[in-house]
């Protein structure tokens, strides 16, 4: 840009003014992408731990009673945690 004189130098300080603006946008575009997409991820391990814990508890309390009950209580429990999340 030293060799340039007048308006054909100032053409050029905006030109690349406006291509730094635009990858100063792109940059945060992608960056809240990334944070978009990482919370996304911790909240499926939120549910998922929520859930394991959750049969965890519902195992503990079928102790002593039969198989068929014991999944009834955990396919009910699951289904409620299911309602919960919509």
């Amino acid at each position: 840009m030293q060799n340039c004189v007048g308006e054909s130098c100032r053409a050029a300080e905006l030109t690349a003014s406006r291509s730094d603006q635009k990858a100063v946008e792109d940059d945060r575009k992608q960056k809240k992408k990334r944070l978009e997409l990482k919370l996304k991820i911790n909240k499926e391990q939120m549910r998922y731990l929520k859930l394991q814990e959750g049969h965890k508890k519902t195992l503990d309390q079928c102790i002593g009673t039969s198989r068929t009950e014991c999944r009834e209580t955990i396919q009910r429990k699951a289904q409620e945690s299911r309602k919960e999340d919509l």
